[in-house]
């Protein structure tokens, strides 16, 4: 009986198009993760997609990774959750992927124990949680402070061209801004752009205090909106540890392209 309901609630690929994957899966919801297996009898996992919505019958996947080795034998296997990730004072100065898996250390990771797990799909805070906006963000950054003062807790979008020294902007921001954490979310960036902009960040004093997520161009779309999420997952972790954070999103248009 138990393998049966097991066996219900699997199912082969329908079609697989790049990294999007329909099957006739019941009982998942959307943002679901489900693992991936080589075919029925084998227990490893050798790729995770997610659920995006639903076509009839069939429910609608998206890869988190690539494609290859999948076959019409591949097995998907519902988790009943949605994308978890670990948090803890080991993520400062550390590069995290859309799946919030740590990447890359900048400098030597905590020892600390103290962890816990989220899932990046968390509700904004209610109306009576959240403070008004009454002190001045200083970034020591004479044009920001003088003609478009930031307060603590508020958003400021800075749009330009290509080329006008908006990354620019941002290591500025991480050198000289008063603040505890600085995440930082490269979303849609070239390969070359990140490479680059991590060239920079190695040599900064305040890389220990930096958490980078990325999601290059050539990740999927649904892997570049959850580096969003990712980045904002760690930042609202370090806001309750009581440390001042500021969250950068680089670049917020190609999140819009991505959703």
């Amino acid at each position: 009986m138990i393998k049966h309901s097991l066996l219900k609630h699997q199912a082969h690929p329908k079609v697989l198009n790049a990294s999007i994957i329909e099957a006739e899966l019941e009982c998942v919801e959307i943002g679901e993760i489900c693992e991936i297996r080589t075919d029925i009898y084998n227990c490893d996992v050798i790729a995770r997609a997610q659920v995006l919505g639903f076509n009839q019958s069939n429910t609608i996947l998206s890869l988190l990774g690539e494609a290859k080795g999948l076959s019409r034998e591949c097995v998907i296997n519902p988790t009943g959750k949605g994308l978890v990730m670990t948090l803890g004072s080991f993520l400062k100065g550390s590069v995290v992927n859309p799946q919030g898996n740590v990447v890359e250390h900048l400098t030597d990771a905590s020892t600390t124990v103290h962890n816990e797990s989220r899932s990046i799909q968390q509700g904004a805070p209610c109306w009576q949680k959240r403070r008004g906006i009454y002190k001045p963000l200083l970034t020591k950054i004479r044009v920001l402070d003088s003609l478009i003062t930031c307060g603590v807790g508020q958003r400021v979008g800075i749009f330009a061209s290509a080329g006008c020294g908006k990354t620019s902007l941002i290591h500025m921001l991480i050198r000289c801004v008063e603040a505890d954490i600085l995440v930082v979310g490269l979303i849609g960036e070239r390969g070359r752009e990140v490479a680059e902009f991590m060239d920079v960040l190695r040599k900064s004093e305040r890389k220990k205090d930096c958490v980078v997520v990325f999601a290059t161009s050539d990740y999927s779309s649904l892997e570049r909106c959850n580096a969003v999420l990712v980045a904002t997952t760690i930042a609202e972790y370090f806001r309750d540890q009581g440390n001042n954070v500021v969250l950068l999103i680089d670049s917020i248009t190609r999140y819009a392209r991505a959703l």
